[in-house]
């Protein structure tokens, strides 16, 4: 607005009686609409305890983003066919810090929706487009990555505030103290002449819990140790029609299997259900509490087996129990056996499990609009070579 350099694209100057296309105007008016009511809403959502109306504005805000960073697109591609007229009359010093504060406000507005997703992704929620269009994740899901994502996210929004800000004020001096047509050539009708005088997260229901798969070994070997630092639990649930990632961080196995033997086999897997990581600190808790896991009363999920099958090209089926909540049922997981290149064996095992079976979500989050049913849990165990 503060020159024909202004945020808007090609147009003839005014002071030749054109005004900026039809095409142009739209562009940098449904853009400023969107950037309004995009801060309004990003401001309004995080003080908001957890519930389903948060999450609803949270996809509400990554979509206005994603249509904000398409727009940007849009009109620097408009540019190109319609480059920007030559700026109204004003000192070099304006006019370069006019271009420099309009190409700031482009950068913005294609890094800030950028951010927004590289957070989201490292948060370990995937970010489908309109609820329609799946969106690739642009980093694996890392918690303190997500941190510092955070930090730069709301910082590079409060330094688009300051330069919208510093925008209008431009357009309004342009306009009422320059008294030149920068500012009403481009508004969406024509101005009378100038007178002579601007996450998790998310409970998901970790049930991955019943990651209870601390199977094992295709060679016969006694109790067998999991190492750890190498394994993990993970599970992923759908929460209003997005994928979000979770894992716990601690939780303990006790294996013996014998291949050989299969009746003697057994599988034991204990997991501390407050340990749960999921998108944000937020979620985290609110998973922890009584519509959810409910820790303080129910600390620990188990599973334990009752039997193990054979069924061919080194897979296996481990049933058992599960327990969480109070409440246990009879639970089958399919297991794949293979060795990594240091000779370990890896348990790997994928299978969906139903969080309302375990009373896991009440309340408001009872509905399966908002947050799926299924869950579905994949466990990567790997375990030493047999002693």
């Amino acid at each position: 607005m503060q020159s024909d350099r202004s945020v808007s694209d090609g147009a003839e100057t005014a002071a030749s009686g054109q005004r900026y296309n039809a095409a142009a105007i739209a562009l940098h008016w449904a853009t400023a609409l969107l950037i309004v009511v995009n801060l309004a809403l990003g401001l309004s959502m995080v003080p908001l305890p957890l519930s389903p109306r948060k999450l609803q504005w949270y996809l509400w805000h990554k979509w206005i983003g994603i249509t904000i960073f398409l727009l940007t697109s849009l009109r620097l591609a408009w540019r190109t066919v319609r480059p920007p007229p030559p700026a109204v009359a004003m000192p070099e010093w304006q006019r370069r810090m006019a271009a420099l504060s309009h190409g700031a406000l482009y950068a913005l507005l294609l890094l800030i929706p950028l951010s927004g997703w590289i957070y989201s992704s490292a948060t370990g929620v995937q970010v489908v487009y309109l609820g329609l269009v799946p969106l690739p994740d642009l980093v694996p899901k890392d918690r303190a990555l997500g941190d510092v994502l955070r930090l730069v996210h709301v910082t590079l929004n409060a330094a688009l505030f300051v330069l919208i800000c510093l925008h209008i004020a431009a357009a309004l001096k342009h306009h009422y103290v320059d008294r030149d047509n920068a500012l009403v050539r481009i508004l969406p009708v024509l101005g009378a002449p100038v007178r002579s005088r601007s996450r998790s997260r998310t409970p998901l229901i970790a049930l991955a819990t019943l990651a209870l798969v601390a199977f094992l070994p295709t060679d016969p070997a006694g109790a067998q140790g999991v190492l750890i630092d190498k394994s993990d639990i993970r599970f992923t649930s759908r929460q209003m029609g997005v994928n979000v990632e979770g894992s716990f961080r601690k939780w303990t196995a006790n294996v013996m299997f014998l291949p050989g033997n299969l009746a003697r086999s057994k599988a034991d897997l204990e997991i501390q259900l407050a340990s749960i990581d999921l998108a944000s600190a937020e979620s985290d808790q609110e998973t922890r509490g009584p519509e959810w896991f409910d820790t303080t009363r129910f600390p620990v999920a188990r599973f334990s087996s009752t039997s193990f099958r054979e069924v061919g090209d080194g897979k296996y089926e481990i049933a058992g129990q599960f327990s969480l909540k109070g409440i246990s049922k009879p639970l089958a997981v399919p297991v794949t056996m293979t060795k990594d290149s240091a000779g370990n064996r890896v348990a790997d095992g994928t299978f969906t499990i139903k969080r309302l079976d375990y009373k896991v979500g009440e309340g408001l989050w009872g509905d399966t609009n908002t947050v799926a049913n299924e869950v579905v849990v994949r466990v990567h165990l790997v375990l030493p070579p047999p002693s």
